[in-house]
């Protein structure tokens, strides 16, 4: 063979050569070239000795330089080296295997001897860059002797190269950055020195440092986004000679450097093992799938409406949407794949992110929260700058839980912000099969894209989005191209081709006539062509007339399946449990599992006469071809229908009602009993196995039981690889039993949802028998199994049919459990929808007529417990749990399973009912619910006598009350322990709306007098009131004048704290007891008057007609007035009930010590008035400078914004929380905070204020 002339770079074809990385494999035919060579050394110098044996086929007399032979060479890592070589310095192959084998031994000794080198794994790099340096520098000096020794001579661009040369590596943020010896046409040049372009390219992690360049640019090792530089290959053809064709690629290299993890015993190693293929093999596969049938789709790139799609000067058109729409089986996904490939190969500088939706998938693959979720992560793994978004959202803006507990407007919210972010980079969304997602949400989606559109047009951001789908739903947006495959000219012909080639008939008249029926009854749908090709070839081959054949077949889809299923019922059993699996697996299953869950479902007898002799991979697919009737196909050893239509006729479209085998059962809850039914009997044929071939062995001893069934593993797979006679059907098998240990309660989940009972399966079950193989097959950790009960696996599996079909069978099991194997608070934890309703769900009769939790109710449960979890005991009872940090809906979703007790006490800790802390929050639907349930006690009083109604008086809860007012089986007036009445605390407390519905009853006692001898009405004169006093006098029956233990009446409260518009009240009765006082002190209401220096009040006092003013010693009145320490009795006094205006006289004295605290209790003015919620009195205190806001009490050690927010008072908080500077997590002796309290306490409005607060400080 003569040396061919020197590459020409005239518009001739282009020969290229791509040099990628080579796996560390140890080759046995070059161990003499190899042997002293470490890591990256080996993998070069094969690659040169590979293209040494090419250059000796060209010429075996004198072999050429590759630089003489090949136009443009792209190389990677290793390859990048001998890119630079043989290209850029233009050297011999012989110059360059031993310039390579000098750098090899020079700079591939490790810095670490091999025995320590998994050292290195935490940080640092193998090999010595500094080495490399020099070693590239002493080969670029040798291959210049005798050439210009210029700066040019040293660096990686040359102004007319003899052949050009470009260098992958990837910068810091994994993108791909090509380092040339030639300018681009494209593309700003990246000026750097040859070594520089060599380190680039090897600066693999853990082997060389990073390099960065004079520009800032930091580069890491090219195989860590091209192993192999293939497609860079060709998009630099693409890109910088467009005008070119290819004569012909080279592709060397392309293994992986990364190590795999093998795992601990013999199974993980087999499965790791079956995992492992190279991306020599990955990387050919994908290129000659991506180039070999161009021509199939090819017209999408010339067709007007796509290339409207990609003109940016069109944008405004269409906002960067392309929508192609067909008809089922028409060719959509093959179409959005080829345009997908040749957008992320053609434009791959750009971020390229997709989501094809699988209606047979699990939940996020058919939803859209799957997809935001998945094209995020793409989009933040490509474009890792991006994760600084997040850092511009709140907390309150993102879940606080784990992944599960994202929200779509969460996800979408993020996406918009990241897509902001982008700035000149283009981005493009590939989303298929639109209409295999619940019809709501993909018009959510679209309407969400559609906005997403309008604003990155505004923002002149570039991005361009394909949806694909069916016509039906009909969902689109306003600006758009689309594209209908059915009505493109150009797909037709692709069928017209397709036909031409596959269906084997000669060229006569006939033969074309065939040809144009077929293509146009195809009217567009790809898959109907194929089928019938498949069924015209069959026909052909047996010697029929086509023609006739062809009058047979139906224009639609369905009605050729239904052919396909009937034209036999030959292997009825066989061919129902095929589909039934492919239908419904839980996974997508291997070969080996279905062929051999096929075989499970079928009595022994039958099994065996089925099994050949040797089982192969070619065996297993005939019988799964067989056995579906074609319309099963293997894709890369997984099983699948052959198209989605298939699915889709079968599960809608009546398909099953062909082959069910009984039609008054629901064919999924059939099938599913079926595949349960499957497993079970791989589980205990495995089960007969290993005792069978071995002495006996306690199902307890795991280690052993391990060790036989690996040997029984290895046995068979060493037989299966010698082929051997002997069968090793138990090898084979165990990938299926597996499977059956993984999913044998999940198909009797679905079996139970479908209407097939599984009482009598769960009584027999073997919950021990199973765990203990899981252990021992699935390598599971161990489980406390004295604990161990079934509804916790079912809980914790999410299986909510079984969950209620236990609980039908025994509804008081025990739901909540002991904390460690509690399944409601596992489902809980683990956000189980299913397991929550059927653990939720009413079993029992009296709750017959109740609903079911719904989804809103259920996710907003199981949210609060994981957001709140870790603020509270493990052991804390459930419903404690949600009244301390849940809502209203979460506990009025356990009371209505009826599985919590509605009398007794929620806790040993809070020790009342459910409706006497329902009354107390306020929670009037829980309080609604429970007073119509006619076994709840409306009077079950608390730990402290409190009755619920007592409760909501006090807390002032008015429709709370109300809904007590009128349910006469309530007793307003049970009191207390101390005596007091729920009228009483309403009183106290100054809730006057409470106040009048109790008076409502007639059977309310309004001078109940509790141990102090005390009625309402002193209560309310008390504490100011004077609205509610005006109620209580009033009243019928009101006793004004009554005296309580001390002889005091109404009226010397009222004077006591300094309430002057009571008093008038009282007096201008006439009915009051104007010189009533104490034997003990003789103090009447004219004393406490003169006391407490209330001018005004001891006027009126003294202006009553028959005031005895001699009772008590004024002088000695007078003396206790003398001091400041009189002054602070006052200022505690006057904030503690609410009266402003003598707190105001007080603060406008001198020497009032604002901060000071009572000897008892520890407590400030401005502490007292908090706790009561007198807030005009904390606005004056708030208003005097040096005021102590941080000042705690002895008894709780809480400060006064800690004590408003426990009680509830929010006009408090709002004045406290204007003031900036305030503590917000201050805690008090429990270890609470004001925001702790206000949750506890269901106070959800301070709750938002100390939230907004807080969030306003971060």
């Amino acid at each position: 063979m003569s040396t061919p002339p020197p590459a020409q770079h005239d518009g001739k074809p282009l020969r290229l050569l791509a040099l990628g990385e080579f796996v560390f494999l140890e080759l046995s035919y070059y161990t003499a070239d190899c042997s002293e060579l470490d890591g990256g050394g080996v993998r070069g110098l094969v690659t040169l000795l590979i293209l040494r044996r090419l250059m000796y086929l060209i010429n075996q007399a004198n072999p050429p330089k590759p630089c003489d032979v090949f136009d443009l060479i792209a190389g990677t890592s290793t390859g990048g080296l001998i890119a630079i070589m043989l290209g850029r310095l233009e050297m011999g192959i012989e110059d360059a295997i031993t310039a390579y084998r000098d750098l090899s031994k020079t700079v591939f000794t490790p810095r670490v001897p091999i025995g320590r080198r998994t050292l290195n794994l935490f940080g640092g790099s193998t090999f010595d860059h500094k080495l490399l340096e020099t070693a590239i520098q002493i080969i670029v000096s040798k291959a210049s002797i005798g050439q210009d020794t210029g700066p040019e001579a040293s660096s990686l661009l040359q102004e007319n190269p003899k052949c050009k040369i470009f260098i992958c590596a990837a910068m810091k943020n994994a993108r791909i950055q090509r380092l040339r010896n030639y300018r681009s046409c494209q593309e700003e040049h990246i000026k750097c020195e040859i070594w520089e372009a060599a380190r680039a390219t090897s600066a693999a992690p853990t082997f060389f440092d990073s390099i960065e360049f004079s520009n800032g640019a930091t580069f890491r090792d090219g195989a860590l986004g091209q192993n192999n530089p293939i497609f860079e290959l060709v998009n630099e053809v693409s890109q910088e000679f467009p005008n070119r064709e290819i004569a012909t690629i080279v592709s060397l290299g392309t293994g992986v450097s990364s190590s795999i993890d093998l795992g601990k015993g013999l199974i993980s190693v087999a499965k790791a093992c079956s995992k492992i293929a190279t991306d020599t093999e990955g990387k050919a596969e994908e290129f000659l799938k991506t180039y070999s049938n161009a021509n199939t789709c090819e017209w999408l790139l010339t067709n007007k409406g796509y290339e409207s799609w990609l003109d940016k000067d069109q944008i405004s058109d269409h906002h960067g949407f392309l929508w192609l729409k067909g008809k089922p089986g028409a060719g959509k996904s093959t179409m959005m794949k080829f345009a997908f490939d040749q957008i992320k190969y053609l434009r791959s500088g750009d971020v390229h992110i997709c989501f094809f939706f699988n209606a047979r998938g699990s939940l996020l693959e058919r939803s859209t929260l799957g997809m935001y979720r998945s094209l995020l992560f793409q989009l933040f793994k490509k474009v890792h700058e991006l994760k600084e978004v997040l850092d511009n959202f709140g907390m309150l803006e993102l879940p606080h839980g784990d992944k599960s507990s994202w929200t779509i407007p969460q996800l979408q919210k993020v996406l918009q912000h990241a897509i902001g972010e982008l700035g000149k980079c283009r981005l493009w969304v590939f989303v298929d099969a639109l209409d295999e997602c619940d019809e709501d949400e993909i018009w959510a989606m679209v309407n969400f894209f559609e906005s997403l559109g309008e604003s990155t047009v505004r923002s002149d951001t570039d991005m361009r989005v394909f949806f694909a789908s069916r016509y039906y739903p009909q969902i689109t947006i306003q600006k758009k191209v689309e594209i209908r495959l059915d009505d493109q000219e150009e797909h037709s012909r692709d069928i017209e081709r397709y036909i031409q080639k596959e269906l084997k008939t000669g060229n006569d008249t006939a033969s074309r006539e065939i040809r144009e029926e077929v293509k146009n009854r195809a009217s567009g749908v790809f898959l109907w062509a194929v089928l019938v090709i498949q069924i015209l070839n069959k026909a052909a081959a047996r010697g029929f007339s086509l023609k006739a054949r062809l009058q047979e077949i139906p224009d639609d889809l369905s009605e050729i399946f239904e052919g396909i299923l009937t034209r036999d019922f030959e292997n009825m059993k066989i061919m129902r449990l095929c589909v039934q699996w492919t239908l419904f697996a839980k996974t997508p299953l291997k070969r080996e599992e279905l062929y051999f869950a096929i075989l499970s479902g079928l009595d022994r007898a039958e099994a065996e006469s089925l099994m050949p002799e040797r089982i192969s991979t070619e065996v297993m697919d005939a019988f799964i071809l067989s056995c579906s009737k074609g319309l099963t196909q293997i894709v890369g050893g997984t099983v699948q229908f052959i198209h989605e239509t298939v699915r889709d006729f079968l599960l809608h479209g009546n398909g099953m009602q062909h082959i069910q085998e009984s039609p008054i059962q629901s064919f999924q809850g059939s099938s599913h009993e079926a595949l349960k039914q499957c497993c079970l009997n791989q589980i205990s044929s495995t089960i007969d196995i290993l005792m069978e071939r071995h002495p006996p062995v306690d199902l307890e001893d795991i280690d052993t039981l391990r060790e036989i069934y690996g040997s029984m593993i290895e046995w068979g797979q060493k037989r299966y690889r010698d082929l051997h006679n002997e069968q090793p059907t138990f090898y084979l098998s165990y990938r299926f039993t597996e499977y059956a240990l993984s999913h044998v309660l999940s198909h009797a989940n679905f079996a139970e949802a479908g209407g097939v009972s599984q009482a009598s399966f769960l009584q027999s079950f073997r919950v021990l028998t199973w765990t203990y193989l899981r252990r021992v097959i699935l390598y599971e950790g161990k489980s406390d199994l004295l604990d161990l009960n079934l509804l916790y696996i079912l809980a914790t599996r999410d299986l909510g049919s079984l969950v209620e079909a236990i609980l039908r069978v025994d509804p008081d099991f025990d739901i909540e459990g002991e904390s460690h194997c509690s399944p409601l608070r596992t489902a809980l934890r683990k956000g189980h929808y299913d397991a929550l309703t059927g653990l939720l769900a009413s079993n029992h009769s009296e709750f017959s007529a109740m609903r079911r939790p719904n989804s809103s109710e259920i996710g907003h449960l199981s949210r609060a417990y994981r957001y709140f979890q870790h603020k509270d005991e493990s052991t804390t009872p459930l419903l404690q749990f949600f009244f301390r940090w849940g809502e209203e809906t979460d506990v009025l979703t356990l009371l209505r399973s009826g599985k919590f007790s509605l009398n007794g006490n929620i806790s040993q800790e809070v020790g009342c009912s459910p409706l006497s802390m329902a009354a107390e929050r306020g929670y009037n639907k829980v309080v609604k619910f429970l007073l119509a349930r006619q076994e709840v006690d409306p009077n079950l009083q608390d730990c402290l006598r409190f009755t619920p109604v007592s409760k909501a008086a006090r807390e002032g809860r008015v429709e709370t009350a109300r809904l007590f007012v009128r349910d006469m089986r309530v007793d307003v007036n049970l009191k207390c322990l101390c005596g007091r009445s729920p009228l009483s605390y309403a009183a106290e407390k100054g809730h006057q709306d409470v106040v009048e519905l109790l008076l409502v009853r007639q059977d309310v006692e309004v001078n109940s007098r509790d141990d102090k001898g005390r009625t309402p009405l002193f209560y309310a004169a008390a504490y100011g009131c004077q609205g509610i006093v005006t109620l209580l006098m009033e009243a019928p029956n009101a006793d004004i004048i009554s005296k309580d233990n001390n002889c005091h009446t109404a009226l010397a409260y009222a004077v006591r704290n300094g309430h002057e518009g009571i008093v008038r009240q009282l007096l201008d009765s006439e009915e009051v007891e104007i010189n009533c006082y104490d034997v003990e002190s003789e103090q009447t209401a004219l004393y406490f008057a003169m006391k407490y220096q209330y001018t005004s009040i001891e006027n009126l006092l003294r202006e009553y007609p028959g005031i005895d003013v001699a009772i008590g010693d004024q002088a000695s009145v007078y003396a206790d007035f003398e001091g400041n320490e009189h002054g602070l009795k006052q200022l505690w006094r006057a904030a503690a009930n609410g009266n402003a205006s003598v707190v105001e006289k007080l603060l406008a004295t001198d020497g009032v010590d604002l901060n000071a605290k009572d000897t008892k209790h520890g407590r400030t003015p401005l502490w007292c008035a908090a706790e009561q919620g007198h807030s005009a009195v904390v606005k004056l205190l708030l208003a005097k400078e040096g005021v102590d806001l941080e000042s705690k009490d002895d008894e709780t050690g809480q400060a006064p914004l800690c004590v408003a927010a426990r009680v509830g008072h929010k006009a408090v908080v709002q004045l406290l929380l204007a003031n900036g500077g305030i503590d917000l997590d201050s805690e008090d002796h429990c270890e609470r905070t004001p925001l702790v309290w206000a949750h506890v306490n269901g106070h959800s409005s301070i709750v938002e204020m100390l939230e907004d607060s807080l969030t306003a400080r971060q």
